[in-house]
């Protein structure tokens, strides 16, 4: 079955991850179900050093990581 894909909604999730991306991580407070996230320092710089953008760290669920 075919589906219908609207392009601006596309656009606009880019817009979004794009947004996103251009923070600085440390300005960002992250929540997940409306609740801030407590993010052990240890996991930040783990991501830091990862290189990847602000959209992948929600992604990934990185401050599940167990390091």
């Amino acid at each position: 079955m075919k589906q219908k894909i609207n392009v601006e909604e596309i656009q606009e999730l880019y817009n979004l991850l794009d947004k996103i991306n251009s923070l600085n991580f440390d300005d960002i407070i992250w929540l997940e179900n409306g609740q801030s996230l407590v993010i052990d320092s240890n996991i930040i710089d783990e991501w830091k050093f990862t290189g990847l953008s602000n959209a992948a760290f929600a992604e990934m669920k990185f401050w599940e990581v167990k390091l």
